[in-house]
């Protein structure tokens, strides 16, 4: 599935090209074309991460002879990076971005929406949730790549220490607000914040 919805961002990208292609009358030149991928690590794992990239731009490439010029980019600065390049006419046709960074683009004009582009695909094969981050005031601007799941655990002993039961948790902030009041006169911590790193992992889960 991963490697189907990669291949599918690469596919928006090059029916984009071709579509210039024909507006300028020019048959040979119909899904011919250079598309710039630029994109971030996602292991820790280079030598299989790169393999993967290898097999997927090089079964694209056959499969529509347009040429993909991939490039990693690092987590730091990438906003800047992005931005100048934008800004300079040089940035690239195809780029990952996190759900914070979606909306500023859409609203900056820096992206196409794809819509139109997506009408006759399955979209059915992508969760529901992961849609949401690709979609800006019911346009869509990006097909999703990946998505991390972030879920909550508890303690059932420190439950049970403070009176409450483990099979009834809050439902609400003012539930929760009670036990935490429990918890610290016992001595424990109601939640532990990191605070730090990505926000994926810390304030999102919460919000």
């Amino acid at each position: 599935m991963k490697k189907l919805i990669i291949f599918l961002l690469f596919l928006t990208c090059s029916v984009l090209l071709m579509g210039c292609s024909d507006e300028a009358g020019s048959s040979e030149s119909k899904g011919k074309g250079e598309i710039t991928v630029w994109a971030h690590p996602y292991t820790d794992n280079q030598e299989k991460e790169g393999e993967m990239w290898k097999e997927l731009i090089g079964s694209y490439e056959k499969a529509t002879g347009v040429k993909v010029n991939f490039q990693q980019i690092p987590w730091a600065n990438r906003d800047q990076k992005i931005l100048t390049a934008i800004a300079a006419n040089i940035g690239p046709d195809v780029f990952y971005a996190i759900p914070d960074q979606m909306p500023q683009y859409a609203e900056a004009g820096m992206l196409l929406d794809l819509s139109s582009y997506l009408e006759d695909n399955d979209m059915e094969d992508f969760v529901d949730s992961s849609m949401v981050s690709a979609t800006w005031k019911g346009k869509m601007y990006g097909v999703p790549i990946l998505q991390s799941v972030e879920t909550f655990i508890y303690n059932v002993d420190v439950i049970k220490a403070i009176g409450e039961d483990p099979t009834k948790l809050p439902t609400t902030w003012e539930e929760f607000e009670n036990w935490a009041a429990k918890a610290k006169e016992k001595g424990y911590y109601a939640s532990s914040f990191l605070g730090g790193g990505s926000m994926n992992g810390t304030l999102y889960p919460y919000l």
